[in-house]
C-alpha cells in the first residue's frame, strides 16, 4: 500500500471516527447501536441457518421463515431483491429434486477461501445449467447474486471470519486500487466468462 493509499484510508477512518454512524432502510443510526443490534440478532439466525443445514427443517420452511426473520432482523440489506428474492425464486422456481441438497452444501461455512471460490463457482454453475434449459428466466435466480447469498450465510455463522459481500464494499477497495490486497479478495470465473471477484468488509 502505498503512500497516498494510505492517506485515503486515514481520512475515511478520520471521517468515520468523527461521526460513527451508519445509514440502514433510511435511517441513520450511531454504529455502536447498530452493530449490537446484529450481534443480538446472530443466535437466533444461526439457529436457523443449523437447522436447515443439519436437516432439521427443509428449504421451502428455511427460505419461509428466514423470509420472516429478514424483516424482523433489517440489519443486512437482505430482504430485498438480491437477497431474499433471490432466496425464493431459487426455492420455488428451480424444478430440480438436487436442488435442496445444492444449497444447503454451498450454505455449509467453507473452511479455507480455496473452498469458498469452489462453493460459489459450482452455485453460479448449477443456476446457470438451470437458467439455460428454461423459458422463464426471469422467474430464476440471478448468477450475479450468489456471492451476496452465500457470504449472508457465512457470515451469520462466523462473523469474524466471513464478511457479507457487497458491491458497494468493493467498489469502494477497488477504487483506492487495494482489492488485490484486501483479505477477503478473491476471483473466479463467471457466467458468459465474466471474471467476477469478492470482496467483503466486516460490518460487525
Amino acid at each position: 500500500m502505498n503512500s497516498e493509499q494510505t492517506t485515503i484510508l486515514l481520512k475515511y477512518l478520520k471521517s468515520f471516527l468523527s461521526e460513527p454512524h451508519v445509514t440502514n432502510e433510511n435511517t441513520v443510526e450511531v454504529f455502536d447501536a447498530f452493530d449490537q443490534k446484529r450481534a443480538t440478532a446472530l443466535p437466533e439466525l444461526k439457529t436457523l441457518v443449523g437447522d436447515f443445514i443439519s436437516g432439521k427443517i427443509g428449504i421451502t420452511e428455511f427460505k419461509e421463515t428466514h423470509d420472516l426473520k429478514s424483516r424482523e432482523f433489517p440489519y443486512w440489506g437482505f430482504g430485498g431483491f438480491s437477497g431474499q428474492m433471490q432466496l425464493n425464486q431459487f426455492t420455488n422456481n428451480i424444478e430440480s429434486a438436487d436442488k435442496e441438497i445444492v444449497f444447503r452444501n454451498a450454505v455449509k461455512i467453507p473452511a479455507t477461501e480455496a473452498e469458498a471460490r469452489e462453493k460459489i463457482d459450482t452455485l453460479v454453475k448449477y443456476i446457470t445449467d438451470k437458467r439455460s434449459t428454461s423459458n422463464k428466466r426471469r422467474s430464476l435466480p440471478r448468477q450475479a447474486s450468489v456471492k451476496y447469498v452465500l457470504t449472508y450465510f457465512w457470515e451469520i455463522q462466523d462473523h469474524m471470519k466471513w464478511p457479507v459481500y457487497y458491491n458497494s464494499s468493493r467498489t469502494m477497495l477497488e477504487s483506492i486500487g487495494i482489492l488485490e490486497r484486501f483479505l477477503f479478495n478473491w476471483s473466479h470465473n463467471g457466467h458468459d466468462g465474466e471474471s467476477l471477484s469478492i470482496a467483503g468488509v466486516k460490518m460487525s
